[in-house]
């Protein structure tokens, strides 16, 4: 027979003996299909039931605008909560808790302390509510998943309580960091300005009258010492010319006659202008100072010559009583006396322009020092006083987050106790087992007909005798066979009965009430109606 089959493979398939196969085969799809399934529903049942708390936090913006006062927490909403969350899943922190709320008992008796935590970190979560991906964060959730609503419930809320207590923490201490490091900043420029301004005092006593912000005055006293050397020796030069015009009287008056040694020397009064007029310009070591001084003293010395000349040739005249002579000649010594006052003028004059000239020189040396040390009090008094205006920028920055005026988090829907949980998801366990059966108990179907060598069917028979046959006797049941397929049927349907009764009973009684879900079929019913309706 395996030859035939082998020899005519074409024998045609059609779903009558798709269907005769199915009756045949029944057990072998019924048996693993019934038995799988209830094994996924059993796996279903008893997964323990995983149940969600969470609460919403509103992340507020600040009270005041920013452009009165801006804060000094400048962190975005999204860093401080990841901060807060890294902090809060630290092992020590997560260990406390574990204790304080009694969290994994079994877990706790048979693994380490960091597996539970481990396991505790996994539960908790935390995600961000934006509007769009561009815009920033408006709200974020935090929640805690856990097999006994009421500890989930309480977890969920330790978490949003230390949210809402960090972030105010975080933010108030490190505005107050801030302030405090600017007025550590402020305070150490404060001494620097002081210590700068005693410097730059002892600096200027020390350099009086050598500041560079007093050179045009010494300039100007300079000028002025030299305006008044001009006037003494113009004066100077008239004393001399009414003295040379009394000496050229006297002789006259004595001789009759202009004597020639008598004659103003105006060469004299030359070399003396020109002299004060160097001076004003060089020092007394300059070479041309120098070659005027020995001409000038080699005239005076001629001079006095000729004045010793005429007082004696005076006194010869004296004594002949001649009134006129004795007045000229005072008038010749109050001259000559006012002329020695003139020079001891000039002499001192000539001093104090050479006193001046040095102490320019001297603040031309110290006037880089001078600036550089002002420049450096400039710049610190600079910073100070920016620092000054940031400090107090800080100060209300910081007043700001300790009235919580500025960005602060708000919980808005506090953890509320779970009624049903989120996971497993049995409805799918159960579906995708009975699906996974039912091709597995058609797969053994298949290979146990496949592995049928039997001929079954009249085209099967047809085809292999290449004959029709005359006469096809069907399969005629007996009574008993009868009573023996009802009676199964009966018992598969009351097994199947009692299964799903036994199934609700352990719903109800280990994972949510069947009222309540009743109650929210009939709430998710009533708002289709009212969607469809509208």
């Amino acid at each position: 027979m395996d030859e035939l089959d082998r020899e005519q493979p074409g024998a045609s398939f059609n779903l009558g003996d798709l269907v005769g196969i199915i009756k045949r085969r029944k057990w072998w799809i019924a048996i693993p299909t019934l038995l799988l399934s209830a094994a996924a529903v059993t796996v279903a049942l008893m997964l323990p039931p995983v149940y969600r708390a969470e609460g919403t936090i509103l992340i507020e913006r600040p009270n005041v605008p920013p452009d009165l006062i801006d804060s000094t927490v400048t962190s975005q909403a999204d860093e401080r909560i990841e901060k807060i969350r890294r902090e809060f899943i630290a092992s020590d922190n997560l260990a406390g808790l574990v204790e304080k709320y009694d969290l994994y008992p079994e877990m706790r008796r048979e693994v380490p302390m960091a597996d539970v935590v481990h396991r505790f970190r996994q539960g908790i979560h935390v995600e961000l509510v934006q509007s769009s991906r561009r815009e920033p964060a408006v709200a974020f959730q935090v929640g805690f998943e856990y097999s006994e609503p009421g500890k989930a419930q309480q977890v969920a809320s330790e978490v949003a309580t230390w949210y809402l207590r960090e972030n105010l923490r975080a933010r108030q201490e490190k505005s107050r960091e801030t302030a405090e490091f600017l007025e550590q900043q402020t305070s150490a420029l404060a001494s620097e300005v002081g210590r700068l301004e005693e410097e730059l005092a002892e600096f200027k006593k020390e350099n009086a009258g050598q500041l560079p912000n007093q050179q045009d005055l010494i300039r100007g006293e300079v000028v002025e010492l030299q305006r008044s050397l001009r006037d003494l020796n113009f004066e100077r030069q008239s004393l001399g010319e009414r003295r040379a015009d009394l000496a050229q009287t006297l002789a006259g008056i004595q001789s009759g006659s202009e004597p020639a040694a008598l004659a103003p020397d105006s060469r004299l009064e030359e070399l003396r202008d020109e002299r004060a007029t160097l001076a004003a310009q060089y020092t007394e070591k300059h070479p041309d100072i120098i070659s005027l001084d020995r001409r000038i003293a080699a005239l005076e010395a001629r001079q006095s010559g000729q004045d010793q000349g005429t007082e004696a040739s005076g006194s010869t005249t004296a004594r002949s009583g001649n009134p006129q002579i004795f007045q000229i000649r005072e008038e010749l010594a109050a001259i000559d006396r006012n002329l020695n006052a003139l020079a001891r003028r000039r002499d001192v004059l000539r001093s104090d322009i050479e006193e001046k000239r040095e102490a320019l020189r001297r603040a031309a040396a110290i006037e880089d020092e001078y600036r550089a040390l002002q420049r450096e009090y400039d710049n610190t008094v600079t910073d100070y006083r920016t620092l000054r205006r940031k400090k107090l920028t800080a100060d209300m920055g910081a007043s700001l987050e300790l009235n919580q005026k500025g960005e602060r988090f708000t919980l808005i829907e506090p953890p509320q106790e779970p009624f049903s949980p989120i996971k497993p998801d049995r409805k799918m366990i159960v579906l995708a087992g009975a699906f996974m059966s039912l091709a597995f108990g058609c797969g053994l179907a298949f290979l146990r007909e496949m592995a049928d060598g039997s001929i079954r069917g009249v085209r099967k028979l047809e085809a292999l005798t290449g004959a029709q046959p005359l006469v096809v006797v069907p399969y005629i049941r007996t009574r008993r066979e009868i009573v023996r397929a009802w009676t199964w049927r009966g018992a598969s349907a009351a097994g199947v009965l009692a299964a799903a009764a036994g199934g609700l009973f352990y719903v109800h009684t280990h994972v949510v009430p069947l009222d309540i879900v009743a109650s929210q079929a009939e709430q998710q019913v009533d708002d289709k109606l009212d969607r469809f309706l509208k």
